[in-house]
């Protein structure tokens, strides 16, 4: 009877770790399938909003953390230059602004987290500006707590300054 339990321990044992691998193998792979209609919303960022030398957008950025405040970002060349609390009014620092991106880097975060082993978990585009309106990673495929979404509410050309 005691040589029988062993038995069927180590053959459950085995068992759940082989599932463990398949399942860990299958969880990692990064994404490397075209992104239904990202070229074509790219062509609409680049001939509309896009072409203007600077945007405001306002952005939300979800994680393991609690900061999901919409921010205002105001974007020049494709970088974020300023970055405001909607709620509060308090100006982002530089390290609380490195959190967000603009349509630009957004778009490039499309190509970088695949090819640095990352996972693209969903993304929406706008259907007549073409700028993401959701894009949600997860860079470390199976680490806790690295995943974040990015949600993009508005973007608008910038008033010319006077």
């Amino acid at each position: 009877m005691r040589q029988g339990t062993w038995a069927a321990r180590a053959r459950w044992g085995s068992g759940v770790a082989a599932m463990a691998m398949l399942a860990a193998a299958g969880c990692g792979e990064a994404t490397t399938e075209p992104i239904d209609g990202r070229r074509d919303a790219e062509r609409r960022w680049a001939a509309g909003i896009g072409a203007a030398p600077q945007y405001v957008m306002r952005q939300q950025r979800l994680c393991y953390c609690l900061q999901v405040d919409t921010v205002r970002l105001t974007v020049s060349g494709g970088r974020i230059t300023a970055a405001v609390n909607e709620r509060t009014g308090a100006v982002l620092s530089a390290q609380e602004q490195s959190s967000y991106r603009s349509v630009e880097q957004l778009f490039a975060a499309l190509d970088a987290v695949p090819a640095a082993g990352g996972r693209i978990q969903r993304v929406q585009f706008h259907p007549t500006e073409g700028y993401p309106t959701q894009l949600a990673v997860d860079p470390i495929p199976l680490a806790a707590d690295d995943e974040t979404d990015w949600r993009t509410v508005l973007v608008q050309r910038s008033p010319p300054q006077p």
